[in-house]
């Protein structure tokens, strides 16, 4: 199964379940898979930071972080690699009631 399908599927399952926008996250199934859709994309930044010549996806990224923005170069892609974990986990933790945001 390719990397993908997953994001496809976790992007599809938190819009079937009604992700809400705007406030503060709700606990729910919806906040859990959202969670983990932006969670896998953290992890996609930071693997396009250590394997950039694996597949044409984490290439393409890591020309994000070195051509694109203000911020330029390789470590930009750590650095949203790990705000997309932090808020990958936050919202993990916050829909299955464990912290409340």
């Amino acid at each position: 199964m390719s990397f993908a399908t997953v994001l496809g599927g976790l992007l599809v399952g938190a819009l079937k379940d009604g992700v809400k926008l705007g406030g503060p996250i709700q606990q729910g199934t919806s906040s859990v898979l959202t969670g983990l859709y932006i969670l896998s994309w953290g992890a996609l930044w930071i693997a396009s930071y250590y394997f950039p010549g694996r597949s044409y996806l984490l290439k393409g990224l890591m020309w994000c972080c070195e051509n694109g923005g203000s911020l330029r170069g390789a470590w930009t892609a750590l650095l949203w690699g790990a705000l997309a974990l932090t808020l990958g986990i936050l919202g993990i933790l916050a829909g299955l009631g464990l912290v409340q945001l």
